[in-house]
């Protein structure tokens, strides 16, 4: 009899540990619905920290697509005036060598300057119109105050049209050429435009549509050459290349913006559930800046040289905006 009993007891507990076993594999198994997402690759843990502060996780899971129209989220670029809403962005730099080489005579030329932003410790900024004028006329290293008869001329690589960075890289040319300040007039805005119509026309600059790419075929960030790109976009390349590299913040820079807007009410619950989760962080330790997270710490591993958080940003008017008040 008590045999009996203590099988019963035996097989009992068997079949909740049974049940309980099945249930949490049911649980971890369970086919998830896929909550679509156009954004970059690396904002995908960004998305399913704010999914599981949205109470979906359990149900959802965080999927990214480069088809926007299949999209319950979309982050996109250049939607100032639309219906998206501005959640992270990063400044515009000059990338060049990591070597040492001629940072004096560029110092001593006055190409680079002191940064206002800093006293205990020194850091440079970089006056990018010097750049640009040269360009425009012979392209000389020389001109430049560099001395050193292995350079000749100077290549700036820069966003293509057909890059996401264009219309905000546009901007920073327009900033850049105005003596650091966004056109205030339709006429000035006209004359720096025709000025960056010249930059772009010169033999002594080439457009870029994949910046990874172009520094293979630089064999690196070369010290004949500046590349002109957002900050996160050069710790990508830096990193994924394997290249060093050092970032010059302009005496002026203009940020490239990320938008963002839900397209279903499924997205509007991860959207909304944004600024009560770790989104942010999350974001920013991918090297995306935002104004919850201005700041960005590229680890000991970074290849980048010269990243900091202390630089002038421009802010760009809309002109016609501005007219019909």
């Amino acid at each position: 009899m008590k045999m009996r009993k203590k099988r019963l007891i035996f097989w009992a507990l068997c079949i909740c540990i049974s049940l309980i076993l099945g249930y949490i594999n049911d649980e971890y198994y369970k086919e998830k619905a896929n909550l679509v997402v156009y954004a970059p690759e690396d904002m995908k843990e960004a998305f399913s920290v704010a999914l599981k502060e949205a109470g979906l996780n359990s149900n959802y899971r965080i999927a990214i697509t480069t088809e926007k129209e299949k999209a319950d989220i979309c982050v996109d670029y250049g939607k100032e005036n639309n219906s998206y809403t501005k959640f992270a962005f990063s400044p515009f730099v000059v990338s060049y060598s990591s070597d040492e080489n001629h940072i004096k005579d560029l110092k001593k030329d006055g190409v680079l300057i002191e940064s206002e932003y800093y006293t205990s410790e020194k850091y440079y900024d970089i006056d990018f119109k010097k750049v640009v004028d040269e360009v425009i006329e012979e392209g000389k290293w020389e001109n430049l105050g560099v001395d050193d008869k292995k350079l000749s001329t100077i290549k700036i690589f820069y966003p293509a049209e057909s890059t996401i960075y264009w219309d905000d890289f546009y901007d920073f040319m327009l900033v850049t050429v105005n003596n650091g300040t966004y056109p205030e007039s339709i006429e000035k805005l006209e004359n720096a435009e025709e000025y960056v119509g010249r930059f772009l026309k010169s033999s002594f600059t080439e457009p870029v549509t994949d910046f990874e790419e172009q520094v293979v075929r630089t064999n690196g960030f070369p010290e004949s050459s500046f590349y002109v790109f957002p900050e996160k976009l050069g710790f990508q390349v830096s990193s994924d290349t394997g290249n060093y590299t050092r970032f010059f913040y302009p005496t002026s820079t203009v940020n490239f913006n990320y938008y963002l807007k839900a397209t279903t009410d499924l997205g509007k619950r991860v959207v909304n559930s944004i600024d009560d989760s770790d989104f942010y962080e999350k974001l920013n330790d991918k090297e995306y800046r935002s104004k919850s997270e201005t700041s960005i710490d590229a680890g000991l591993f970074t290849k980048v040289h010269d990243s900091r958080d202390a630089y002038k940003v421009v802010e760009v008017v809309d002109l016609k905006e501005t007219e019909s008040e």
